[in-house]
């Protein structure tokens, strides 16, 4: 019975020392994922978002002037026309002298992608 209650509590020690160890991830320069979504085609003045290269699902797309002003927003959640899963956005419709920002919203986070 004794044997039985001292492996029982290393059993538990050690799971309980598993559970709250360092979880840090580990330090690797490697670039996220979702940096090789926006793609620009500057001839043309076109930024294609391809949504296969996001984590999770694409929201809308908001582009803002320098201000920080929405100068164009579209929900795309919804677009099931979109060839290969691929977002085109004209910028040169926006019609703008000044470097804009386009944001794609996901249900998580916010990519971003300054044109100058």
């Amino acid at each position: 019975m004794t044997r039985l209650i001292i492996v029982l509590t290393l059993v538990f020690a050690t799971s309980f020392n598993l559970l709250f160890a360092n979880n840090t991830p580990p330090n690797d320069n490697t670039p996220d994922k979702v940096d090789n979504c926006f793609f620009l085609d500057l001839e043309n003045k076109i930024c294609f978002i391809d949504f296969e290269e996001i984590d999770g699902y694409a929201k809308e797309v908001l582009v803002k002037n320098d201000k920080g002003e929405v100068i164009f927003q579209q929900q795309v959640w919804d677009l099931f026309n979109l060839p290969a899963n691929i977002y085109e956005l004209d910028y040169q419709l926006v019609n703008t002298s000044s470097n804009i920002t386009v944001e794609l919203h996901t249900f998580t986070k916010v990519l971003t992608k300054k044109i100058k």
